[in-house]
């Protein structure tokens, strides 16, 4: 009996009919010719953003580069940024000058108090005598008559 062999060269079993050996059914010969299918579009969105839901990160990355000798540099220049100004000698000898404040003019005030009057052979002077127990030596204008007061 001469056996059968399929296009990769296996055995293939032959069953008898009435007619004649059948042969088995060749799997490439049962492919359809034309294949449509159609498929949700969304799915694969609704996919991508599960995807993200479930990864909710972002990562930055930012990648500096310094030379090493001008580190030192870099770090003296970040100490000195609150200071008001950089002190760096090279750079700039600058000392501020201090400014000289006048003197304030004198602010007239009132005060109520007990004036007394203290008299010497060459000079008289008055002092108001306040209700705190203080005593204020007043400078009167040789011009301006306290007696009366």
């Amino acid at each position: 009996m001469a056996q059968l062999r399929d296009a990769h060269g296996r055995f293939i079993k032959v069953q008898k009919t009435a007619a004649g050996p059948a042969l088995a059914p060749i799997p490439e010969f049962e492919k359809p010719i034309i294949q449509v299918t159609v498929e949700n579009p969304l799915k694969k969105i609704l996919y991508w953003l599960d995807q993200i839901r479930k990864k909710q990160t972002t990562t930055f990355a930012v990648k500096l580069s310094i030379p090493l000798i001008a580190l030192p540099v870099i770090i003296f220049a970040a100490f000195q940024v609150g200071r008001s100004s950089v002190v760096l000698p090279f750079i700039s000898n600058y000392s501020p000058s201090p400014t000289v404040l006048s003197s304030p003019s004198p602010v007239p005030y009132s005060r109520s108090g007990t004036l007394k009057v203290a008299k010497t052979a060459s000079q008289t002077k008055y002092v108001l005598a306040l209700k705190n127990g203080e005593n204020v030596l007043l400078e009167v204008p040789s011009y301006f008559e306290l007696t009366r007061y």
